[in-house]
């Protein structure tokens, strides 16, 4: 019997040895079910133990709402906050995909969303196109390297350190992904 994706990115991550920079795992594949021997909270585990990004290239629908969501209602007794989770609980496709590789550092782009408005033919020249693309943007994060620079004056401490660019940064790519809103662990 063939693996699940997941049971297969269990076997790859076992191939990894000392934590290098730019380690990371693509996955290309329509959702991450049929799992036999592993699940998605042990692959996070796996990720995150192994310092190893995932990326992923979703040729199903993958949703990249947050699980948790909370709003603000007018009732007959004034305003109030409530928590929405369990009414937006990824509800439009994988709900494992956009975790699992945001969480390690990467990211999933949807390739082909299943939308009803449309049909994936894969001899579509217009579809190959768009895969090429997407499968070239994915390329692109998996190449890209990060620096930043820490400010001396300040007075968190290393463990504390939030990575998030500055707001001259984010005005100039109001659409781009951060990959790694991570804490910073220890510096040396």
């Amino acid at each position: 019997q063939n693996p699940g994706v997941l049971d297969a990115v269990a076997q790859a991550l076992q191939m990894f040895g000392t934590p290098e920079p730019g380690d990371a795992v693509v996955v290309i594949a329509q959702d991450l079910e049929g799992n036999k021997t592993t699940s998605p909270r042990k692959i996070a585990k796996e990720l995150h133990d192994h310092q190893v990004r995932m990326f992923g290239l979703a040729l199903g629908p993958v949703s990249a709402k947050n699980i948790v969501a909370g709003g603000q209602t007018m009732t007959p007794y004034g305003l109030s906050t409530s928590s929405v989770a369990g009414e937006l609980v990824y509800d439009t496709g994988d709900q494992d995909y956009y975790p699992l590789t945001h969480d390690s550092g990467g990211i999933v782009l949807s390739a082909m969303n299943g939308s009803l408005q449309r049909t994936y033919n894969m001899k579509d020249v217009k579809l190959q196109q768009e895969l090429a693309y997407k499968a070239q943007v994915v390329s692109n994060m998996v190449d890209s390297y990060y620096r930043f620079e820490l400010d001396p004056m300040s007075p968190a401490k290393a463990e504390d350190l939030i990575v998030l660019p500055s707001d001259s940064l984010q005005k100039q790519f109001p659409q781009m992904f951060l990959l790694y809103p991570h804490q910073v662990g220890p510096c040396s």
